[in-house]
């Protein structure tokens, strides 16, 4: 029965990952593949995360005290608008709205899938482009724009 548990522990090591795999006296390499199981939640967030970066967040959250400005009593003090972006953290934003807005409209599945979509070399390429493309894209468009004056002009 010792046996038995001692060999059990052993298997149960092997397959958990804690212990190391041997096989060179066999010739074989055996690479052990490091599987990350993630919650619903977490996923959430890492989606997340991709999307509101530090600086959008602060963008943000500018345009949020502007916007309460607008609508507080003029002879608000300065220093309510520096306590709310001291305390705003952008943790707490993506806790309390984003990730269950996201939980709410997209499955554990897609949200996996949009986080392999966006984390793949292609879609990396285009986010780092993308602004150099807008630039180009609204060129190009100024070009046809003209483009099209003529044709009316011409008719």
């Amino acid at each position: 029965m010792k046996r038995f548990g001692m060999i059990g522990l052993i298997c149960v090591g092997f397959i958990a990952g804690i212990l190391p795999i041997n096989t060179y006296s066999v010739g074989v390499s055996i690479a052990r593949a490091e599987i990350a199981v993630n919650t619903f939640e977490e996923d959430a967030l890492k989606f997340a995360n991709m999307f509101l970066t530090d600086e959008a967040f602060h963008t943000m959250l500018e345009l949020t005290i502007e916007n309460f400005k607008a609508i507080a009593p003029a002879d608000t003090p300065e220093k309510v608008w520096e306590r709310m972006k001291s305390a705003s953290k952008k943790e707490d934003f993506q806790r309390m709205v984003t990730v269950p807005l996201y939980m709410d409209w997209f499955t554990h599945h897609e949200i996996k899938e949009i986080i392999e979509i966006y984390t793949s070399p292609v879609m990396q390429k285009f986010i780092i482009i993308q602004p150099q493309l807008m630039q180009e894209g609204a060129k190009r468009g100024m070009e046809w724009g003209r483009w099209m004056a003529e044709q009316i002009k011409e008719q």
